[in-house]
């Protein structure tokens, strides 16, 4: 379980769940993904709360989208 985990990160536990505690026998991170296949499946999904807003992004190889 080393590494550094932020407020707020995503992690993935393994554990067990018995008498409404969960105990956590491994932790990490998810695996790594491209930019443009994570707003694909979750661009319309705002997870931080708040006013969802339109902004227009440019990718390192120079194209730019609006999400």
């Amino acid at each position: 379980m080393e590494g550094l985990y932020t407020e707020f990160c995503f992690v993935i536990v393994e554990g067990s769940y018995a008498d409404s505690i969960f105990k956590v026998t491994n932790m990490a991170m998810p695996p790594a993904e491209s930019a443009e296949l994570t707003h694909s499946i979750f661009g319309h999904i705002n997870f931080w709360g708040g006013a969802q807003m339109e902004t227009e992004v440019s990718l390192h190889d120079g194209f730019s989208t609006t999400y």
